[in-house]
């Protein structure tokens, strides 16, 4: 009882210092612990909120969406319904993540009810549906009432991805800059890596790759250190734009296809579909003899719509997509779209 006490206070410091690689060392050696000693391994809600967190950042997905619904069927106490709301959060982000836009609206919505602050997950999502003044107009109002280093730090990082797809890149320095300020007072390796990309990614877009090259290197050698594979991912794609910019087409390519592995990984969608956009990576493998066609149908398919929709995205008729569609069945030997979307992913189709 002692020992899950502690575990449970420690894990909530370490989240809050965003200490992630000593809190997932503290939850790797209690979970061995508590294999031993099942009897005694007790968990409070707020407990297992930051471990789900911890496993969502370490790449854990599913672990994670168990765990936030889970919390979600808990009590109606004040306490409870905080932990409630920031479950549905949690699951919303999963699901942004993932793609899945209309589950994460609704989870969104769920942890509001319950009393949630939804940012910045939801001026991320509003992005994602190419909604980027929207986003950045909630997302502004949200800074603006925010005072605290922490709290400011949740924020930042997506306030500047806002701001760089608008084009506000002087805007957008100053708050790398306060990131820069906050990670150097909170002196743990995971803001350091936030304030680093997010410096890094602004001056590859002002066109110095040069230096935003080597600010995300070292933001890179973070994330790598304290485990997130999400976000070294992400933090590969912007130096591969950045090398595309200097002339480095082999370092481009490697950093994307590096990227490219984690968000299949992960089952990252919207990531996979912006990385499949750039030349250098969208190149279909040739196996199984699927056409370049049939390949984008699949990824389509993979992406749950259906053939009226994908006819309508592709321009073709619904008859031609049925035909590629049965086509693909006879070359995969499948004998369904779920089974195709696995095949798929298996062998790396995409």
């Amino acid at each position: 009882m002692f020992t899950g006490l502690v575990y449970c206070t420690a894990i909530a410091n370490y989240h809050r210092m965003f200490a992630f690689d000593r809190a997932r060392e503290w939850t790797s050696a209690f979970d061995d612990w508590c294999k031993s000693q099942p009897q005694v391994a007790v968990f409070s809600s707020q407990c297992l909120l930051h471990r789900a967190e911890i496993l969502h950042l370490s790449g854990q997905w599913p672990e994670a969406m168990d765990i936030a619904k889970r919390l979600e069927r808990g009590g109606t106490s004040k306490p409870a319904m905080l932990v409630r709301a920031a479950a549905h959060y949690q699951r919303a982000e999963i699901h942004r993540l993932r793609g899945e836009f209309r589950c994460a609206e609704l989870a969104y919505r769920e942890a509001e009810h319950l009393g949630s602050n939804l940012q910045p997950g939801l001026a991320l999502l509003r992005l994602a549906q190419g909604k980027a003044r929207e986003a950045l107009a909630c997302l502004r109002r949200e800074v603006d009432a925010c005072h605290a280093g922490q709290g400011r730090l949740r924020l930042l990082p997506a306030l500047a991805e806002i701001l760089v797809r608008l084009g506000k890149h002087e805007e957008a320095r100053h708050v790398a800059d306060e990131l820069i300020e906050i990670a150097i007072r909170m002196g743990t390796e995971a803001p350091m890596a936030l304030a680093l990309q997010s410096s890094g990614m602004i001056r590859v877009a002002e066109g110095d790759a040069q230096a935003g090259l080597a600010k995300l290197g070292k933001a890179l050698a973070l994330w790598q250190s304290v485990g997130v594979p999400y976000e070294a991912a992400r933090t590969r794609v912007a130096m591969g734009y950045a090398n595309l910019a200097l002339g480095e087409q082999a370092g481009a390519r490697l950093a994307f296809d590096q990227a490219l592995t984690t968000f299949r990984h992960l089952r990252a969608m919207p990531d996979i579909e912006l990385l499949l956009a750039v030349p250098r990576v969208s190149a279909p493998k040739a196996c199984c003899h699927l056409t370049t066609r049939e390949i984008e149908v699949l990824r389509l398919v993979a992406n749950g719509k259906t053939n009226r929709s994908i006819s309508t995205e592709l321009g073709l008729s619904v008859r031609t997509i049925d035909r590629h569609l049965a086509n693909i069945f006879i070359k995969l030997d499948v004998p369904s779209r779920a089974a195709a979307t696995a095949y798929a992913y298996e062998h790396n189709l995409f």
